[in-house]
């Protein structure tokens, strides 16, 4: 996959996502969210601009990036909320 389809991909996933939540869909389903929607984007992408790739593999690769880009996506936020933590002690 080209790298730029895999960072275009990871942020439309973390976009769709965070669209989600924001619609009330509760956060325990935002890791399979991310893998799901990574999966179809990837199918969507390699449909569009290269379609010699055949779906079962554009399938696969979007899937792996979706997982790394839920994990991502979860550490970075409790990251952040931990950091407001230790600001909030420290006042």
């Amino acid at each position: 996959m080209p790298e730029i389809a895999s960072i275009i991909i990871a942020a439309l996933t973390m976009w769709f996502v965070e669209l989600t939540k924001r619609k009330g869909v509760d956060t325990f389903y935002s890791p399979v969210l991310a893998f799901l929607i990574a999966g179809l984007l990837s199918v969507l992408w390699f449909a569009t601009f290269d379609p010699t790739v055949a779906w079962r593999t554009a399938l696969q690769s979007g899937l792996l990036l979706g997982a790394v880009t839920g994990g991502l996506y979860s550490a970075g936020k409790k990251i952040l909320e931990g950091s407001t933590d230790s600001t909030a002690k420290t006042e």
